[in-house]
């Protein structure tokens, strides 16, 4: 009896065990579920090929620019002859040596890319749960607006045959009735699109992201080295030396470079020993103009570098700004409690009942109730999405997912 006891014991344990395991794997965090299943996304291994591209570029830059070559000649006159000759073309400049820096600056922009397209991907998605989550919470909002409207058109009916209310009441309700439906209506169509959109990109994923987002506002940032650290700002500053050193591929591009060659044969009797070298005569072409197009397109880099600096640190600031100003609406904001509209609306059909208000003026507090849940719903999720927007702009997106 005592073992049928203990055994049912551990039995009972392993069931709660294994529950709490399950459990606790439905709400693993939320930010791995989601990273995870945007790295299986198609855009994200799209990323993740040009990079694979890349260092194949990187590769093919390294080799040597020339290759060898064998020339073969025979002649039949009254003495045989006959020549093999391998000639190879010197590197004389290193042009090997630039295109593999080039390269290699290449692969850094690939790569520097790659993390912003990720930063843009993983910002959308969230953006894109915030819009998902506030569309769910307006649609349940406008199906009890639409429930409170369906009763009281029949508590209005009710009352007209009572000949405590008038037709003109019964029709201000059939009024708002018909706002009711066309809000649900809108509603449904929003969700219905923001999930079309979720399932592209996510599949069937939902992840449950905590409201609101846990982030803790730090002093005032320093716009200037933040812009430094901007994913664009690094990828156009590593522009600007590539294009540096496609002035100095130009130039050496520019200057001929020998090519040397070794034969060996037979004349005849005599065996022949051949020493050639040949030089390209850029006569006709001096490829001056490729050297003043390079340096065209770095000056233009060098401008582009600065703009985009500009660009982005003025970006951060009024990103802040927004989400400081966003954050201090909330502040000062007074909810109107935790309660559901069906619930706040008690009160008031009470007091409509005992012809304290008038059908009007119930309606009025009515919409007036509506628009405060409305305006809570949308002020925390428009603060959920400033959030995202400084954090992806600020290039603090990863590091913050990666501690929720």
């Amino acid at each position: 009896m005592k073992l049928k006891l203990i055994t049912r014991s551990i039995g009972i344990g392993l069931m709660v065990a294994s529950s709490s395991y399950i459990l606790a794997d439905t709400h693993r965090n939320w930010s791995q579920q989601l990273q995870q299943r945007l790295a299986e996304s198609p855009q994200w291994q799209q990323l993740g090929s040009q990079v694979i591209a890349a260092e194949a570029e990187l590769t093919a830059a390294q080799q040597p620019v020339y290759n060898p070559e064998i020339e073969l000649s025979y002649e039949a006159k009254n003495e045989r002859a006959y020549q093999a000759t391998l000639s190879q073309t010197i590197d004389l400049f290193d042009k090997r040596d630039t295109r593999s820096q080039i390269a290699t600056l290449q692969k850094q922009i690939t790569k520097l890319e790659q993390q912003q397209s990720e930063n843009q991907i993983t910002a959308s998605a969230l953006t894109l749960l915030l819009e998902t989550r506030r569309a769910k919470a307006l649609l349940s909002l406008a199906d009890d607006q639409l429930k409170i409207s369906q009763r009281l058109i029949k508590l209005t009916q009710q009352r007209l045959y009572a000949g405590d209310a008038t037709q003109i009441d019964l029709d201000i309700v059939k009024l708002s009735l018909s706002e009711a439906l066309q809000t649900k209506a809108s509603a449904q169509q929003s969700l219905h699109n923001y999930q079309a959109e979720q399932t592209v990109l996510l599949g069937d994923l939902i992840p449950t992201l905590p409201q609101p987002l846990p982030y803790t506002l730090p002093k005032q940032p320093d716009f200037t080295q933040l812009s430094q650290q901007h994913l664009a700002v690094r990828t156009y500053g590593v522009r600007t030396q590539q294009a540096q050193l496609k002035v100095q591929q130009s130039v050496k591009e520019s200057k001929a470079e020998p090519t040397l060659g070794l034969g060996f044969g037979q004349d005849g009797d005599d065996d022949v020993i051949a020493l050639s070298i040949s030089f390209p005569l850029n006569i006709r072409n001096s490829y001056s103009a490729e050297v003043d197009a390079a340096n065209a397109r770095a000056k233009t880099s060098d401008l582009a570098l600065a703009q985009v600096r500009l660009d982005t640190e003025t970006a951060l600031e009024r990103s802040w700004s927004s989400l400081k100003q966003q954050q201090s609406l909330q502040q000062i904001w007074q909810k109107p409690g935790q309660r559901s509209l069906v619930q706040l609306n008690r009160q008031l059909e009470k007091l409509w009942k005992l012809g304290e208000l008038t059908t009007t003026n119930y309606l009025q507090n009515l919409q007036q109730l509506n628009q405060a849940l409305a305006a809570d719903i949308n002020l925390n999720t428009e603060s959920d999405i400033r959030l995202i927007d400084w954090l992806s702009i600020s290039n603090q997106l990863q590091d913050w997912l990666d501690q929720q």
